[in-house]
């Protein structure tokens, strides 16, 4: 609750009556504990942070706040007349923080509550209650990249959407291919680190799976099968094809080749990425027989490793253009 102080009015004293006027237009907030019932402070701090430690995530929004007070407010002895905003302010003595978002080119500024001390992963999580972590970053996660890197990428997936009208066809894939690959430019920054937002289609969170990180806390990221097919479709958020391809080669000893098959068949692409998907396998070490798997998916048109490529060589053998080198 917030207090006003007044300087009392002497109307025997000009000078003090102007004081106080002037003290009367200032609100001086003064941080006090909510009320709670039957002066049980103590019981009550104590349930608040066993609460909050118990969270498997470390960053909220206000609407997860209201609905922990709504759920707990018996538990936390907190009298009916106790709002959010009375709790935010408690809170923030013991060991919650706020966390004013921003980004460039766009005014859609963010507000969230940290708990000790999140991780960025946390604070990109909690910027949609949907999101999860994928590409590069997912990768990371998962032991198969050096560092999470810059920025660190969050899914927010779109709407369903119907599949569009038309049929591929060796021109389109040829003009889509010959310019550079679209990036999201929408982002927040948290301390060091730029969180880059991406829009994906629709895939109901498709191989998306809880992940309980060494920092403390349960991250939801795609997993290792979902995450390869994600950086072969976009190279550009995995660091490039070169780091892709190591990507490969670190997560051959444990990946599902069949649930990579599953994955990609079940995600619907428009453009054949299994050719793109099977040269990163072929190249990594892969078992010839799992390869073949995804030759066997076809290999009606050439295709492209990836978006506005320079100088590129051409694999015969999965009927794709590549850059001279890989």
């Amino acid at each position: 609750m917030l207090d006003k102080v007044y300087i009392p009015i002497q109307h025997c004293d000009p000078l003090r009556s102007i004081l106080a006027f002037l003290a009367s237009l200032v609100h001086i907030p003064m941080m006090q504990a909510p009320a709670f019932r039957n002066g049980k402070n103590d019981e009550a701090r104590d349930a608040m942070i066993a609460t909050f430690d118990a969270l498997p995530r470390r960053a909220h929004g206000r609407k997860e706040i209201e609905k922990l007070l709504d759920k707990h407010r018996r538990e936390w002895h907190l009298l009916a007349q106790t709002t959010s905003s009375d709790l935010i302010e408690y809170l923030q003595t013991l060991h919650l923080s706020v966390i004013d978002l921003t980004g460039e080119g766009h005014s859609q500024e963010r507000v969230r509550y940290s708990w000790r001390d999140p991780t960025v992963f946390d604070v990109a999580q909690s910027l949609g209650k949907s999101a999860y972590i994928s590409h590069q970053s997912a990768a990371f996660l998962h032991g198969i990249a050096d560092n999470p890197g810059q920025p660190v990428f969050v899914n927010i997936e779109q709407s369903p959407k119907d599949k569009p009208d038309g049929e591929l066809s060796q021109v389109g894939i040829d003009r889509a291919f010959k310019s550079k690959q679209r990036q999201s430019a929408f982002s927040y920054t948290f301390r060091t680190w730029r969180i880059i937002v991406l829009s994906g289609k629709n895939t109901g969170r498709l191989g998306v799976v809880p992940m309980k990180i060494s920092a403390g806390g349960i991250i939801d990221v795609t997993d290792l099968e979902r995450t390869l097919v994600d950086l072969a479709v976009r190279p550009v958020y995995g660091g490039g094809v070169g780091c892709v391809l190591e990507a490969y080669r670190r997560a051959q000893p444990r990946v599902s080749v069949h649930k990579i098959v599953t994955t990609l068949r079940r995600l619907d692409h428009m453009y054949p990425y299994h050719q793109a998907i099977g040269f990163y396998m072929e190249r990594a070490g892969f078992d010839a027989k799992d390869c073949d798997r995804l030759r066997r998916l076809g290999m009606t048109f050439k295709f492209y490793l990836c978006h506005g490529m320079g100088t590129k060589a051409y694999d015969p053998h999965w009927r794709l253009y590549h850059p001279k080198g890989t």
